[in-house]
């Protein structure tokens, strides 16, 4: 078992990028979403935190980022429509 814990003590199971993805694909079943890989984009992660605000301003950038590469390919649209439907 992990010995990483949460602010509130509680224990954190080990980073599986397996679990994860299955995670994800559970989630985009769920939300109606059958294609969660966005066109044009290489999806990474970041460490980010909300307690020290660490990473902050650039997840912010790439977010920004993000949206002008798919607004520019149209899949931005897209699936905002599909949502919108």
């Amino acid at each position: 078992m992990s010995n990483v814990k949460d602010l509130l003590g509680h224990e954190l199971e080990p980073y599986s990028m397996a679990v994860e993805k299955e995670k994800i694909k559970e989630l985009a079943i769920a939300i109606g979403d059958d294609n969660p890989i966005t066109e044009g984009w290489e999806t990474k992660a970041f460490t980010v935190s909300a307690l020290t605000g660490e990473g902050v301003s650039h997840i912010w950038k790439v977010i920004q980022k993000y949206k002008q590469v798919t607004s520019r390919n149209g899949f931005f649209g897209k699936r905002r429509k599909r949502t919108n439907d």
